[in-house]
């Protein structure tokens, strides 16, 4: 038996020490993923959730009471599991207010596959601690062999500056082809919108709707797509239905040289969509 417990305990010994080096050599998608929730203040006027959208459009922020937990690809789930998870740790006693992001594709059905809920389980499940998940991400994240293959084949390679400029007309329309594949509306993700929007209420949140700028080129592109004109109108009716009005901050950021890509903007666009934004609300 005691030969079993050495045995056993060496074992354990191993993979700790094998999960050490991959905190420290890789990381793992998780657990940068996961940063955002550890950082989370206990107190915050607004709240800013969405995609990668979001993310880059508040970019520019560094007002501490505004806290930015967007991450690309999220979608109404990750969003709400978010939400419950801020607002439950949130102690600010003034107004405060959550930033929802009311554009076409989140009502898309690529949007039900492309998402993060995996992660948002695992770091919201009840029967393990946060700090436990982050720090043992070899034994809690599913992804760890693509992120160790992933780490290998990008080893050597020069970092990518996500600031350069990446845009590129093929890559925007393949962009919006992908985005918007047809005009099915996922009535999963209408559902839980909607329960999002009753959520954040419920808890005392003014809701901020907002569709994000992208590059000129690219708004030309979905203008016309007929898959994203019908969920334009699916998730304005959504809104209109809640006494919510959508602002667009695409028109008074229609300059190209503020986007990274064809929907991301970049420092420059970032700021200046702060200013606008601080224009509209007070928060």
């Amino acid at each position: 038996m005691n030969k079993f417990l050495r045995h056993l305990l060496l074992c354990l010994g191993i993979l700790l020490l094998v999960n050490l080096v991959y905190i420290f050599v890789i990381g793992g998608n998780l657990r940068s993923y996961e940063e955002k929730y550890l950082e989370c203040p206990e107190e915050f006027r607004l709240l800013i959730l969405g995609d990668s959208h979001s993310n880059r459009s508040w970019a520019a922020n560094t007002d501490p009471k505004r806290y930015n937990f967007a991450t690309g690809s999220d979608n109404v789930s990750d969003m709400r599991m978010k939400f419950e998870y801020a607002a439950a740790r949130n102690q600010w006693k003034g107004e405060k207010a959550v930033v929802l992001p009311f554009e076409p594709h989140l009502l898309s059905a690529y949007r039900e596959t492309k998402q993060n809920n995996a992660a948002n389980r695992i770091i919201n499940n009840p029967y393990l601690n946060k700090h436990l998940v982050y720090w043992l991400p070899l034994f809690f994240d599913q992804n760890t062999a693509f992120d160790t293959k992933r780490f290998f084949l990008m080893f050597g390679k020069k970092a990518d500056d996500p600031e350069r400029d990446k845009f590129t007309r093929p890559h925007a329309r393949s962009r919006a082809a992908a985005q918007f594949p047809d005009a099915a509306v996922s009535r999963t993700l209408l559902r839980e919108y909607q329960e999002l929007i009753d959520l954040a209420r419920n808890n005392g949140y003014t809701i901020i709707p907002v569709r994000y700028p992208v590059h000129p080129y690219y708004d030309s592109l979905i203008q016309l797509r007929p898959a994203s004109i019908y969920l334009t109108k699916v998730i304005d009716s959504l809104a209109a239905a809640n006494n919510l009005h959508v602002q667009d901050f695409t028109a008074p950021l229609a300059n190209p040289q503020w986007y990274v890509d064809q929907d991301h903007l970049n420092k420059k666009g970032s700021a200046v969509f702060l200013d606008h934004f601080a224009k509209q609300y007070p928060y």
